[in-house]
């Protein structure tokens, strides 16, 4: 933020800074939604944070690092990578925010039948 004053004769101006410490939320209806897709398809992950200062992001697939920023991405996904993925935000500023998405592939029985089976997790 930044502030302005007046000033009379024989002032010196002077700016001033104003940094404001605010922990890290998670924000957007389209954050940590649930995601079902067929096997093959691309999928994103998505986990939208504010903060200041700005907040990193990690993926944890498992208690094992993912990824990292707001946004993972799934390259060809297979019946192996279903699973809860938990997003946290931190900054360093109070608490670290989290949320979990469940990402549920649907995958084909045969390779020449278009019929596909869903591997739901269970929590």
């Amino acid at each position: 933020m930044k502030f302005k004053t007046r000033l009379t004769r024989g002032q010196s101006v002077k700016r001033l800074w104003l940094c404001c410490l605010v922990p890290p939320a998670i924000v957007d209806e389209q954050s940590c939604t649930d995601v079902i897709a067929a096997e093959g398809d691309d999928v994103t992950l998505e986990c939208h944070v504010t903060g200041s200062p700005a907040p990193t992001v990690l993926w944890y697939r498992k208690s094992v690092l993912v990824g990292n920023g707001e946004r993972l991405r799934v390259d060809n996904v297979s019946r192996y990578e279903a699973d809860h993925y938990q997003c946290v935000a931190d900054n360093g500023v109070g608490q670290a925010a989290r949320c979990q998405t469940r990402l549920t592939v649907q995958c084909k029985i045969t390779s020449q039948s278009r019929h596909f089976l869903t591997l739901a997790l269970t929590d």
